[in-house]
């Protein structure tokens, strides 16, 4: 016979390629939205208070948060705030102006040093938008990665029907005189037989799925053919609904010795 090789179906690659495009796409949308647009979003925001800073778009510091009030001690001069942390974005003889990622930092100044309470003014999103954010990115990943798999898995199915028997990626070659009987019994609703098979002194069974092997039909055919099974694609008269024979198709009294023949 001319083997028969059969690669997953179109419907299969098609679903698992959208779950897996959206799953992928809404994990890094987490990540962006955590370290870049939103500490832009709030950058942004937050400077309208400041007209003199229009035009500019100063990088949020991620080290500057609110917390960061707490280092701040009344007399502190500009330049130990400075060696603290770093030079700000805006700085006059009133205040000094830090942009964090999730909001900014008020340090009045007096002469040089540091006078009143230091102030932190909150962007549209606050630390806690950025904590979910990234929360949701890591809950995501592994999922991202196991839809990857998956969907490599399934771009790289493979079936294999041939003189030698039936080959299925991970399964032992089932030799046609192996093959005992076909139980069809849930391809009317699921679209699946399953072939039981003798192999090594054991009773096994290995399981053919009309929507994951494309060349379902041929392979189920030629199978019937060879080893004498009443085939489950047979549609009575009368009868459209596509599937057929739910009951357990056992091979007839003489498909063993046709089997056999077949592959002497």
């Amino acid at each position: 016979m001319t083997p028969i090789r059969s690669w997953t179906t179109l419907e299969r690659v098609i679903r698992t390629a959208i779950f897996t495009v959206i799953i992928t796409v809404f994990t890094v949308l987490c990540y962006k939205d955590r370290y870049i647009a939103y500490p832009r979003d709030n950058v942004t925001s937050l400077l309208k208070n400041f007209p003199d800073l229009a035009g500019q778009s100063p990088e949020p510091d991620p080290d500057i948060t609110e917390s960061t009030v707490d280092t701040l001690t009344r007399g502190m001069t500009l330049r130990e705030i400075e060696d603290q942390l770093g030079s700000p974005v805006f700085a006059d003889d009133s205040q000094a102006v830090y942009f964090g990622e999730a909001g900014m930092l008020l340090v009045p100044l007096r002469r040089g040093k540091l006078f009143g309470e230091v102030v932190w003014k909150d962007g549209p999103h606050n630390q806690v938008d950025l904590f979910l954010q990234l929360a949701m990115g890591i809950g995501l990943t592994p999922v991202s990665l196991f839809a990857l798999f998956q969907l490599a898995r399934v771009v790289t199915t493979r079936a294999e029907l041939s003189d030698a028997g039936l080959k299925l990626r991970g399964k032992p070659l089932v030799p046609f005189d192996a093959m005992k009987s076909l139980d069809a019994t849930h391809y009317r609703k699921k679209g699946w037989v399953e072939i039981s098979f003798s192999l090594d002194g054991r009773d096994r069974r290995v399981r053919l799925d009309d929507y994951v092997i494309k060349e379902f039909p041929a392979m189920i055919r030629e199978i019937c053919a060879r080893r004498g099974f009443e085939s489950p694609l047979a549609v009575p008269d009368g009868d459209d609904s596509g599937h057929e024979n739910p009951a357990p198709l056992e091979e007839s009294p003489d498909a063993s010795n046709a089997g056999n023949g077949s592959n002497s």
